[in-house]
């Protein structure tokens, strides 16, 4: 028996696309989590809430934004 294709109507589609973007957004936010408990990225990205001085936690925020793209970019 071969299996039938459903066609995807406008509904599902946009449904299908907020659950794969959904899914993109947590795998990297976990990584992301992960990669925290490694002192090498640590020391590379660190987490923008335990800095005190203004530019070099703007620097990290902008960092972090950056890799954060770039993981979902390469999933999606």
């Amino acid at each position: 028996m071969i299996a039938q294709a459903m066609p995807l109507d406008g509904v599902s589609a946009i449904a299908l696309v907020l659950i794969a973007a959904f899914a993109i957004d947590r795998v990297v936010n976990g990584l992301l989590f992960l990669l925290g408990f490694n002192k090498k990225w640590a020391r590379w990205c660190p987490d923008p809430k335990l800095i005190d001085e203004t530019a070099a936690r703007i620097g990290a925020e902008r960092r972090q934004k950056l890799v954060y793209f770039i993981l979902a970019g390469f999933f999606g």
